[in-house]
């Protein structure tokens, strides 16, 4: 029985969100033996194709309770007269309902059906393979977002382990599994859309400290390339790419996005990213590379995880710890370690309080600032004689600086039953 379970054929799937597509990548594997030095595969808009970029968008049937996903969706609106759904991510965050037809649908209802289909096309391409876990990525993570997917994760029924993080993280997955001589000192994110922005990302490598620290050293966005000829596109791109880095270090830049297509840039911009023994790279599918890979780092982390620690925006820069005592010894308990993300943060404890109807929180800064300690008072609670006054803890946060504590009054079995006492503090958090 064991031999068999070991050589379950699996994957794990990393899921781009965006408004006008998505792209999906996976790594398949035995058990949990997965190959991280192998690159994830990505699975293309439509069989024998090219193109990654699978549409984010439904259509609706005129005369039938009948939906399309993907390019389908794409090609029908195009051909018939029913109801064209664009844009799935922006009408989740803003959690309007579509009416096609007679009927009315929840956002996350539709993207629900659309995220359900875009896995049945990956399960044919993955055949007799369930998967490990399932990892959404998108530009921006936050809690609305990561509650619409909760949902969703629930209406399909996902057996499997579900992550979210965003792009900066998953950028920051793909560079750690790539040679030494291409992720540091650091490593540049181009993203440009044609006819749209660019965004330039600049993640950078700490080797001074233990563990390397990598961050973000620079995040700029532009309208975009005003050039209409190749030529005049060129000079304009290697005149940004001078102007924002010329004080910086980096051994390697990612061009992706619809605007690096063709070849423009050959002459001057590629010169000036591959002086000094850099190297250039053009594709697609990276952001969903990386988040098959932050699935593996969360499932069977690989050695080179531990050498090296990300700071981003999302993840905590303290450790959260709460002042109580262990086998009568008073001391200081971490809750929340740094580094999580603050959207990952759910713990629950259970403590005896004593002789105070107070507790005391720690924040401890990851690069060695200044504590700061924490009050909350727990109004109203029943205080018992002998250790007979217990509580319970749980520890959410709605953003990287508030944090949510409910509060349970335990009781003690069936000498003092709970009062059913229950109470919520918001506690603003700020490093210093």
């Amino acid at each position: 029985m064991l031999f068999e379970k070991q050589n379950v054929r699996q994957y794990i799937a990393g899921f781009d969100l965006g408004d006008d597509f998505c792209q999906v990548s996976w790594l398949p594997g035995n058990g949990l033996n997965f190959p991280a030095e192998k690159e994830p595969e990505t699975l293309p808009a439509a069989a024998g194709s090219r193109n990654y970029d699978i549409p984010a968008v439904l259509y609706k049937a005129p005369d039938a309770n009948v939906f399309y996903a993907g390019m389908e969706a794409a090609q029908k609106a195009v051909e018939a007269d029913g109801t064209y759904i664009p844009k799935l991510l922006s009408l989740v965050r803003s959690g309007q309902s579509v009416t096609a037809g007679a009927a009315s649908y929840e956002p996350e209802a539709l993207l629900a059906l659309y995220i359900s289909r875009v896995l049945a096309r990956l399960s044919q391409a993955v055949p007799d393979a369930k998967p490990a876990a399932l990892m959404f990525t998108s530009a921006r993570m936050d809690a609305g977002l990561i509650e619409a997917l909760e949902k969703v994760k629930k209406r399909l029924d996902l057996d499997c382990a579900v992550f979210y993080e965003d792009h900066a993280a998953s950028f920051y997955n793909f560079m750690l599994m790539q040679p030494k001589e291409i992720r540091e000192p650091g490593s540049l994110l181009v993203n440009y859309k044609a006819g749209g922005q660019m965004d330039m990302h600049l993640l950078s490598f700490n080797p001074h400290t233990t563990p390397v620290v990598a961050s973000y050293t620079m995040d700029l966005t532009v309208p975009g390339l005003y050039g209409r000829t190749g030529e005049e596109k060129d000079e304009e791109f290697c005149r940004l790419l001078q102007e924002q880095t010329k004080e910086r270090k980096f051994a390697s830049t990612y061009l992706c996005g619809s605007g690096f297509e063709g070849d423009w840039m050959l002459r001057r911009s590629a010169a000036y990213l591959c002086a000094n023994s850099r190297r250039a790279f053009k594709g697609s599918g990276l952001c969903s590379k990386g988040a098959v890979l932050g699935g593996l780092f969360k499932l069977s982390p690989p050695p080179q995880c531990k050498d090296y620690f990300f700071l981003d925006d999302a993840k905590l820069s303290a450790n959260i710890c709460i002042q109580a005592g262990k086998r009568g010894e008073p001391g200081l308990y971490t809750l929340v370690e740094a580094g999580v993300n603050w959207y990952e943060v759910d713990k629950i404890c259970d403590l005896v309080i004593e002789d105070s109807a107070e507790l005391h929180l720690t924040l401890q800064p990851l690069t060695g600032g200044k504590a700061q300690d924490y009050l909350i008072r727990l109004e109203g609670m029943p205080m018992r004689e002998g250790r007979t006054a217990r509580i319970r803890l749980h520890f959410t946060m709605t953003s990287k600086e508030q944090m949510k504590v409910q509060i349970e009054d335990l009781g003690f079995g069936e000498i003092f039953p709970s009062s059913g006492l229950r109470f919520e503090q918001m506690i603003t958090i700020r490093p210093q």
